[in-house]
């Protein structure tokens, strides 16, 4: 991949990137479960580390793995995302059942 120069991206590869993001997602699930991140630290740990293996690939000149490693990278941002709505959800209802308002 050249770096010179910026080309247009169309709607079809958009959409097979995130065809293949979401199947990433589906792997990642059925490797670890639905069980949310306990919080941003940890969210950020698993960020941090994917970063340092894409800088690895990146280094090394390997376009594939830094490939993968995007992926790693963007299933972990949807799912901390995913996990930080659930966790400020389950406070909102913690509060409304206590008779409180968020």
């Amino acid at each position: 991949m050249s770096n010179s120069t910026r080309i247009p991206l169309t709607s079809d590869q958009l959409h097979s990137a995130n065809t293949e993001l979401q199947a990433h997602m589906g792997l990642r699930l059925a490797k670890h479960g639905r069980l949310s991140f306990i919080g941003p630290h940890e969210a950020y740990g698993i960020l941090a580390e994917e970063f340092g293996e894409l800088l690895a690939a990146i280094t090394s000149n390997n376009q594939n793995l830094a490939a993968l490693e995007l992926l790693d990278i963007a299933v972990a941002a949807q799912f901390a995302l995913a996990s930080m709505r659930a966790h400020q959800l389950q406070r909102q209802y913690a509060q409304q059942s206590q008779g409180h308002q968020p």
